[in-house]
C-alpha cells in the first residue's frame, strides 16, 4: 500500500491525483488554490497539527478522518466532494466543512458530529445520496434556507432514543418572516423522503437561535407498538388511561427552537408513511388523524391540523410553542390531557374545600367528587360540570358541607361524554375535635402505605411492622398530626401487623401487601 506523508507545505494549483489507499497528513499545512482540484482515490487521514487552506476542491473516494486538534479547514471556502461508495466521516475532532457535496454510489455515514456552511455561505449538497447521521448531529452554520440542497437525496435521522437521536441543528439566527426551512429527512431502508418544513409567519429574535429536528419510526408489529417511546414520555395512554398505541401513528418527531428571546410562529409540515398507520396492530382511520404534542409533562389538546392523505402530510398552523414531542393520533381516541392539581383542605374545621386545575380538556363532560372513611371504599359527594373542550388552564372547586369527622379521603373522577373516566390522586383531610385517631390507606397495598394521625401534636409515635411469623421487619418513629408515607415495596407479599404506639394505647392494623 502506498502512503503519502506530507511533512512540508503543499501548494496545489492544478489537478492532483492520489492512487493511495490512505493519504495521511501529519502536522503539515496544505494549500489548495482557487480552481485547483485534488483527487484522492482512497481515504484522507488528517493527524494532529494538520491544516488545509482549501480554496479549490478535494475529491474523495474513501473515508474522511479528522484527528487534527486544529480547525482543520480554518476560514477557507473551498469544497469537499465525497464521490465514492459507502464513505464514513470520522476522527477525534469535529470537522467544519464549508461546501460539502455528496455524490457517487453509496451512503455517507457520520461517525461523529460535523458542521457545514462554515463561512456562513457554504452549502451541503446531498444530490441523490443519503447522509446517515448514525446518532450524531449535523450543525448547519449557514443561516439561509438554501444552505442544504438536494435532488433525490436526504438526511437519515432515524435512530431511536436508546441508540441516541440523530439530530439536525440549523443555526438560523434572527428570522425575518416569511421564511421557510425544509429539513430534508428520510428513511434509508425504504427510500422514502420524509421532510419536516417550518414556514415561519412571524419574526424570531436571537442571533444564536437554532432549529433542532429529529425523528424516528417505531415497530408496528411490536405489542404494544410505538416502542421505544421518546425520552421524557413515560407512557402512551389515552384519556381513559388505556394503552393507545393502536390508535397512534408509528412515528415520533422532536422539534425545538433554542436561544430565541422572541420565539417566531410557524406552520409545520410533517410527513409520514402509509405503513406507519395501516399495518401491524394499528386500528387507525387515516383521515381521522390529528396532531398532538407533549411538552415532557402533559399532552396538548388535538390541534387543528390539515391532513393530505395522498401526500401523507400533516400541516399544523400557528405553532408558537416548541421543545415538543410530536405524533399523530386518531381523533376518536386522543392522547390524554393530565390534571395539573387536586387538593382537599378543611375550612373552619367544619367543611372540606376541594380544588382542582386542568391544563386543557378533551370531551370532558363532568367531574365527580368522592370521599372515603378508609381510603378504599369511596362514595359520591357532588358533581361539577366540565368545559367539554378547552385549550387553556381552568380552575374548579367544590365544598363538602357535611364531611366525616376525623380522618377522611377525597378523590376526583373525570367523566367523558362517551362515559370513559379516570381518577385523580387521593387527598387526606382531618376534621379535628374528636378522640385520637390513627388510620392507614390503601389497604391492601402494592407497597406505598400512608399513616394518618390526628390530635397528636408534638407527640413522638413509634411505628413497627411485623410479618406473619411475628418477626420485626421495619421500625420508625414519626410525629403526630401529619400524613406519613411508608415504602414497603421491597417486602414480600403477604399479611403483616402494623403497630402504632400512642401515648395511652396501641393501635394494631392488619396490613395486606399484594
Amino acid at each position: 500500500m502506498k502512503r503519502f506523508l506530507f511533512t512540508m507545505l503543499l501548494c496545489v494549483t492544478g489537478p492532483l491525483f492520489s492512487l493511495a489507499q490512505v493519504m495521511t497528513n501529519n502536522n503539515v499545512a496544505i494549500t489548495i488554490t482557487s480552481g485547483a482540484t485534488i483527487t484522492v482515490n482512497g481515504a484522507i487521514q488528517n493527524n494532529v497539527g494538520t491544516t488545509i487552506s482549501n480554496s479549490g476542491t478535494i475529491r474523495l473516494n474513501g473515508d474522511f478522518v479528522n484527528n487534527s486538534l486544529s480547525n482543520l479547514f480554518g476560514a477557507s471556502s473551498g469544497s469537499v466532494n465525497m464521490f465514492g461508495g459507502l464513505q464514513n466521516i470520522s476522527g477525534s475532532s469535529v470537522t467544519r466543512f464549508n461546501n460539502l457535496t455528496l455524490s457517487g454510489t453509496g451512503n455517507k455515514i457520520l461517525q461523529r458530529d460535523i458542521e457545514t456552511g462554515a463561512t456562513g455561505t457554504g452549502t451541503l449538497n446531498l444530490n441523490d445520496r443519503v447522509l446517515d447521521l448514525n446518532s450524531y448531529s449535523l450543525y448547519v452554520i449557514n443561516p439561509l434556507p438554501s444552505a442544504i440542497t438536494r435532488t433525490t437525496g436526504f438526511i437519515q435521522s432515524e435512530t431511536d432514543p436508546i441508540a441516541g437521536y440523530g439530530t439536525v441543528f440549523w443555526l438560523a439566527g434572527n428570522i425575518s418572516a416569511p421564511k421557510s426551512y425544509t429539513i430534508p429527512l428520510g428513511n434509508a431502508a425504504s427510500g422514502d423522503y420524509l421532510p419536516v418544513t417550518l414556514d415561519f409567519t412571524s419574526n424570531g429574535i436571537g442571533a444564536s437561535g437554532n432549529i433542532q429536528v429529529s425523528m424516528y419510526p417505531t415497530n408496528t408489529a411490536a405489542i404494544p407498538n410505538n416502542r421505544p417511546l421518546p425520552t421524557g414520555l413515560p407512557v402512551l395512554t389515552n384519556f381513559a388511561g388505556v394503552e393507545n398505541a393502536a390508535n397512534t401513528i408509528d412515528r415520533f418527531w422532536l422539534v425545538d427552537l433554542n436561544d430565541y428571546t422572541t420565539l417566531p410562529s410557524s406552520n409545520i409540515t410533517f410527513t409520514y408513511r402509509d405503513s406507519e398507520w395501516s399495518t401491524g396492530s394499528n386500528t387507525i382511520i387515516e383521515s381521522s388523524l390529528v396532531p398532538q404534542r407533549h411538552d415532557f409533562s402533559t399532552w396538548s389538546l388535538p390541534l387543528a391540523g390539515v391532513i393530505n392523505t395522498t401526500a401523507n402530510t400533516m400541516v399544523v398552523n400557528g405553532v408558537n410553542s416548541y421543545s415538543m414531542i410530536w405524533t399523530l393520533a386518531g381523533n376518536t381516541s386522543p392522547l390524554p390531557v393530565e390534571l395539573i392539581e387536586f387538593t382537599a383542605d378543611p375550612v373552619n374545621n367544619s367543611e372540606v374545600l376541594c380544588k382542582w386545575i386542568t391544563a386543557s380538556e378533551i370531551n370532558n363532560d363532568y367531574f365527580v367528587v368522592e370521599r372515603s372513611r378508609d381510603g378504599s371504599g369511596f362514595e359520591y359527594v357532588g358533581t361539577v360540570d366540565g368545559a367539554g373542550n378547552s385549550v387553556g388552564t381552568l380552575s374548579y372547586n367544590f365544598t363538602d358541607t357535611s364531611p366525616f369527622k376525623g380522618i377522611s379521603y377525597y378523590r376526583l373522577k373525570q367523566v367523558d361524554f362517551n362515559g370513559a373516566y379516570s381518577y385523580s390522586q387521593i387527598a387526606a383531610v382531618r376534621i379535628t375535635g374528636i378522640d385520637q385517631q390513627v388510620s392507614i390507606y390503601p389497604n391492601p397495598s402494592s407497597g406505598d402505605v400512608y399513616l394518618v394521625t390526628d390530635n397528636l401534636e408534638s407527640v413522638t409515635i413509634p411505628v413497627s411492622l411485623f410479618d406473619a411469623s411475628g418477626r420485626l421487619v421495619y421500625q420508625k418513629e414519626i410525629y403526630g398530626n401529619k400524613v406519613e408515607q411508608f415504602d414497603f415495596s421491597s417486602l414480600a407479599k403477604g399479611i403483616y401487623s402494623l403497630k402504632v404506639t400512642l401515648p395511652d394505647e396501641q393501635s394494631v392494623f392488619r396490613l395486606v401487601l399484594q
